[in-house]
């Protein structure tokens, strides 16, 4: 699914771009949140959902969607390599951090 053109990148409180048609944060600004999130940064969340289309994305300041951009949809997913070592680093440090709080199962 893509969304229909025409659409265009909205700019948010907060500065992140998000689609206006399905208010997905744009590519770029995605890839900026899960560099952030994967080194640690303070503020910055990255989570995935039971949908393997929806990421959410988090950072400081930002509350709700009324703040800035707080998800992410695969449709605008780019051939970009940044993207996808970002969202390596991102799950990785996802699976290490849930770990942490709830232990493995065996």
């Amino acid at each position: 699914m893509s969304c229909p053109e025409p659409f265009q990148w909205d700019t948010e409180r907060d500065g992140t771009r998000t689609c206006s048609y399905c208010g997905s944060l744009h590519p770029e600004d995605m890839t900026d949140i899960m560099y952030r999130f994967a080194q640690g940064e303070p503020g910055y969340k990255f989570e995935p959902t039971g949908k393997g289309y929806k990421f959410y994305a988090n950072r400081p300041g930002v509350r709700n969607a009324g703040d800035g951009g707080i998800k992410f949809y695969t449709n605008h997913i780019e051939d970009d390599v940044a993207f996808r070592a970002a969202w390596e680093l991102a799950i990785a440090r996802f699976r290490y951090e849930y770990e942490k709080r709830w232990g493995t199962r065996s």
